[in-house]
């Protein structure tokens, strides 16, 4: 009911008040231009084509690294530099403008340095433009990919000719199109398989000309635009070229809202939709992230509320966890704070006049006392571990928070996540093209080290089967290779009771948990020989319980899950980051995948 309530406020809004600005949006472009070819004479346009784009993109606030003339080791380098400096941008603009060639179901772009003797010259001298699309793919939320790469390329028919024939320099004209989608991208090609892109008889090619007439369109979704763009080089090459799209974008591109009343509501149509999809998903990070792209919105104050509640009850069960370090010895850790940050709170706390000693940056005894204290004089959970609702309470800001503390994940319980609504609130496409694979399944999601991972509720899915579904979702059965990926695969789904079954057996109580990719071999000695994980890692790092593996008292117990064990028969809820080694049976409740 409730959620129901907010898109109605959402459309009170959108009938009584005019949107302000768009959102601001971060914006990137990677330009490059090669026209100087050693071994194949100059080009004339690409240079003045890469120019004239980036002049437009620049007016549409795209902070633009333009290049011209690059060889192929040049390329790798200024590519690598960009994507270290382009993460998480909602826009990203890639332009390539110079001589392609295609080999082999593959589309190459030359470096200016490319001769092509042989067939073994191709990966050295050229750069794969579908390793530049999967490259700049996962760091954006939406990404344009231009290819003005189809020109006449003598290089590629004299590569032909040479090493097969000339019949085959004929077929292998132009570039051939993408096999696969590219999730969370559009992909336009000047021209179609098969033919040439035209420089024209101006001072840029017909493509570029067009495209830079078009692209700051007020109000204009991207599709429309390049529906002009095409119309206007078929026309301008008596439809000698057509150029192509292979759009897979999970969102509307504009980029250029207008003036006047049909801006404002499309700029507000863009908020709200936003605002929708984080009431669909009513979690911690959507509501985040809708504050973080809109922060004036006239939603923000409600977005706000919705996020503090949420954050209140996931601190409420950090509590829990943060008292299980405290028993352990953790309370001398900053569990992810800096120096400068431990600093800062036990300063604040001082001058609040709460006893955290002095400020030495030691994660202490008092200073967790202190925050505690603090914490509850607030109506705040007292943990005494430094949350981002505390930070706030405190009015301070740090670095980060600490690590136990921090939810980086989608919730506290797996949910069936529309992958509309996903599309919206997240950019990584690897969790896009998942969610649509496993949109019949319960799942929650997060990252570590740049890799995602999924906990999926897979009712009386087995090990080989899950193994499958992974590899349609575009990974593997997670592989838990050092002490802190086992522990943050744990705590995505600790939370949850539906990850684990508990029952009683010989003189304690037992809790398994989900599966993950660990195995052992047919030919391995019980118990403990022949475990590998799937994707052929070495097992460097293990976590086995204490007695574990062994074989289940005879079992064919030959697959890895979380597990703990008490002797306390009354608890009911417990979990942990230890392993079990189960049979078959056992391993169709939940499990955990992961994508590279």
């Amino acid at each position: 009911m409730f959620r129901t309530g907010r898109r109605m406020l959402g459309a009170m809004f959108l009938l009584l008040v005019c949107a302000g600005a768009v959102g601001a949006e971060t914006r990137k472009a990677f330009l490059v231009g090669n026209g100087a070819y050693i071994h194949a004479g100059n080009l004339k346009n690409p240079s003045a084509d890469v120019r004239l784009i980036g002049q437009v993109l620049e007016g549409l606030d795209f902070e633009v690294d333009l290049h011209e003339d690059l060889t192929r080791a040049e390329i790798g380098q200024k590519l690598s530099q960009f994507l270290d400096t382009s993460a998480e941008a909602d826009v990203t603009f890639v332009y390539l403008a110079g001589h392609g060639m295609q080999y082999e179901g593959r589309n190459y772009f030359l470096g200016t340095d490319a001769k092509l003797a042989t067939e073994f010259d191709i990966l050295s001298e050229t750069t794969p433009i579908d390793s530049v699309i999967r490259a700049v793919q996962t760091r954006s939320r939406a990404l344009l990919v231009f290819i003005d790469a189809c020109r006449d390329n003598p290089l590629a028919n004299a590569f032909y000719t040479n090493n097969f024939s000339e019949s085959r320099a004929l077929q292998t004209r132009g570039l051939v199109p993408l096999t696969t989608p590219a999730q969370g991208a559009m992909v336009v090609f000047s021209a179609s398989p098969g033919q040439v892109a035209y420089d024209g008889t101006g001072s840029n090619s017909p493509f570029a000309a067009s495209l830079a007439r078009h692209l700051d369109t007020p109000n204009s979704e991207i599709l429309s635009v390049m529906k002009r763009v095409i119309g206007d080089v078929k026309l301008e090459t008596e439809d000698k070229q057509t150029p192509i799209i292979n759009n897979d974008l999970a969102t509307e591109v504009y980029l250029k809202i207008g003036e006047g009343e049909a801006g404002q509501s499309l700029a507000f149509q863009r908020e709200q939709a936003l605002f929708d999809a984080a009431s669909d998903m009513n979690s911690r990070r959507a509501w985040s992230v809708f504050l973080e792209r809109f922060p004036d919105s006239q939603f923000a104050d409600l977005a706000r509320q919705e996020r503090d509640t949420l954050a209140r009850s996931e601190n409420i069960v950090v509590a829990n966890l943060a008292t299980a370090q405290n028993e352990r010895g953790a309370e001398t850790e900053t569990l992810g704070l800096t120096l400068p940050d431990v600093r800062l709170i036990q300063t604040k706390l001082g001058t609040l006049g709460y006893e955290a000693g002095l400020a030495d940056g030691v994660m202490g005894e008092a200073t967790r006392k202190a925050i505690a204290d603090f914490q509850q004089a607030n109506q705040l959970p007292s943990t005494g571990v430094m949350t981002e609702f505390t930070a706030r309470a405190m009015g301070i800001e740090l670095s980060g928070m600490e690590v136990s503390a921090v939810p980086i994940y989608s919730s506290l319980d797996a949910r069936n996540w529309s992958p509309s609504a996903l599309a919206q609130v997240e950019s990584d496409p690897r969790l896009i093209r998942a969610a649509e694979v496993l949109k019949d399944w319960e799942i929650l999601y997060g990252w570590y080290d740049d890799h995602l991972y999924i906990g999926v509720l897979g009712w009386r899915m087995k090990w080989p089967d899950a193994q499958a579904l992974a590899e349609r979702a575009g990974g593997y059965l997670a592989v838990l290779g050092t002490e802190e990926e086992n522990r943050f695969a744990y705590e995505l789904v600790s939370r949850d009771d539906r990850f684990w079954t508990v029952s009683n057996a010989g003189q304690g109580r037992h809790s398994y948990g989900p599966t993950f990719g660990l195995y052992q071999k047919e030919e391995g000695r019980e118990p403990d020989g022949g475990w590998s994980w799937v994707n052929g890692q070495p097992v460097s790092f293990t976590n086995w319980a204490y007695g574990n593996p062994n074989n289940g008292v005879d079992y064919d117990s030959e697959y890895a899950t979380f597990y703990r064990w008490t002797r306390d028969v009354e608890l009911e809820k417990f979990t942990g980051d230890e392993w079990n080694d189960v049979d078959l049976p056992r391993t169709g409740r939940a499990f955990i995948m992961e994508i590279e």
